[in-house]
């Protein structure tokens, strides 16, 4: 799907694999240098109070650094507050569009996790009883090994499905997301 042109790119954060990390800041760059979107939003949260809550995250400092080195301007990088999970980072995001009056926002993660971010967004969104429209942009994943074993880092946010990370290949990571999707649905039915 052709990007869409938004007040603002955020990237949910880090699910711990370097090379889909990569990828998905290789993606980011570019949707940002090809004018779709003249900011991108990170997670505020630091390495160390990452290392110091035990949350998963490595932390904004290396993505800042990595989307500096890509050609993003340090000024078009701005951060919400520090947020632990999905849910937190989804409210976050809004806070700060509703702030800077922004009328639509992309959003990206890993493929795994879109559906999860977005269905969280939509959901807090419509309970804000926001107008901001959302659209989700992630990246490809051709020429990625499906069969690579991955660990994700779970957070066991305000939600969590299951104590301990996900291990195994990309199909494995996509069934635990979407157990995490159908928990999530339960939790915003009216």
């Amino acid at each position: 799907e052709k990007p869409v042109k938004s007040d603002a790119l955020f990237i949910y954060g880090s699910q711990g694999d370097e090379l889909l990390d990569q990828k998905e800041l290789e993606a980011a760059s570019k949707f940002y240098l090809e004018k779709f979107a003249p900011k991108i939003v990170l997670n505020g949260i630091s390495a160390h109070e990452s290392r110091r809550k035990n949350i998963a995250y490595i932390g904004y400092e290396p993505w800042f650094l990595n989307l500096m080195e890509r050609g993003v301007s340090e000024k078009d990088i701005l951060l919400i507050p520090a947020s632990k999970h999905t849910a937190e980072e989804s409210k976050n995001i809004l806070n700060l569009s509703e702030k800077m009056g922004w009328q639509t926002l992309t959003i990206m993660s890993t493929p795994y996790h879109q559906l999860r971010s977005f269905l969280t967004i939509i959901a807090l969104t419509k309970e804000r009883k926001n107008n901001i429209r959302i659209h989700n942009q992630t990246f490809s994943l051709e020429r990625t090994d499906w069969s690579r074993e991955m660990t994700k880092l779970v957070l066991n946010g305000e939600m969590a499905v299951s104590a301990g990370n996900v291990n195994g290949n990309m199909e494995a990571h996509i069934s635990a997301e979407f157990e995490r999707v159908v928990k999530y649905a339960q939790y915003w039915e009216p």
